[in-house]
């Protein structure tokens, strides 16, 4: 069999769409996430459980297509398209019409509101954080760019603290059993403080951080434990129990050595204070 260079596969698969019925004129049920506007350009996938497909929406301003949110369970119609730029497949939307919040997204506001009103993200139920920690433990993944963000902030100042890393999938379906089993080991060190983190990710990657079991765990934890998921926006319910929410591994390694920093500088501000002294009397 005669292989095939990349560009002519790619134009094969870009003409087996165009002549394929099928691909032509789709209609597809699903739950909207990762819904995002770039450059007049809407973008967003749709999903069912853990199975998604990329929609765009070229031109949105130009079409009357209503208001979408991520959630809103949605049928699309269009046709399938392939980038061969990022050898991405997606569905190139035509219409879009909505059923309403998808059952997914409905169990999140339920499971919101009952750890809600059980007090989970009562600020009066968060654990403080001692003001110079000397140790921590961090959960994370040990192939994501978090540790090097992370350690690089802590090593900038002179501090006395030891990192217990324990790494872990941050997505996927091993994940959450993952995470539970790392805040359990580590929670048995007595630790200042437990570090959640990732590199940030789209929603669909941060779901596994709304899941039921790991807002249980982070609440009975007995070490105080800070999230930061790399994200900036809708809050995930392990922010939400979390005794501290921050956006990224740089702001949770900053967090944990401003104190350090300070005395720092206060020791600089007293060594110029008694040098100017000194000459002064010299």
């Amino acid at each position: 069999m005669k292989s095939l260079s990349v560009k002519q596969f790619n134009q094969y698969i870009k003409t087996s769409f165009k002549l394929d019925p099928l691909f032509q004129s789709i209609s597809i049920k699903g739950e909207i996430a990762n819904y995002k506007i770039s450059h007049n350009h809407i973008y967003f996938s749709l999903k069912e459980e853990d199975e998604i497909i990329d929609c765009v929406i070229y031109y949105y301003e130009d079409k009357d297509l209503g208001d979408y949110n991520n959630g809103d369970e949605v049928i699309v119609e269009g046709n399938l398209i392939n980038n061969s730029f990022i050898s991405k497949i997606s569905i190139s939307v035509n219409e879009i019409k909505s059923k309403g919040l998808s059952e997914d997204y409905l169990n999140f506001l339920r499971l919101k509101e009952d750890f809600y009103k059980r007090g989970y993200f009562d600020d009066e139920n968060k654990k403080s954080i001692v003001a110079y920690p000397k140790n921590i433990g961090l959960i994370t993944s040990d192939k994501s760019a978090a540790i090097v963000d992370f350690i690089s902030v802590m090593n900038k100042e002179i501090s006395d603290i030891n990192i217990y890393l324990y790494p872990v999938k941050v997505q996927g379906q091993s994940a959450k059993n993952e995470i539970i089993n790392a805040i359990e080991i580590l929670d048995k060190k007595s630790l200042d403080a437990i570090v959640i983190t990732r590199g940030g990710g789209s929603k669909e990657d941060l779901k596994v951080f709304n899941d039921k079991d790991i807002v249980e765990k982070i609440f009975s934890s007995k070490s105080p434990i800070i999230s930061a998921i790399g994200h900036k926006i809708d809050l995930s319910l392990a922010d939400l129990v979390s005794d501290l929410s921050l956006q990224t591994p740089t702001e949770a390694g900053t967090y944990l050595v401003r104190n350090y920093k300070k005395l720092r500088d206060d020791i600089d501000l007293l060594y110029i204070n008694i040098k100017k002294t000194l000459d002064r009397n010299i």
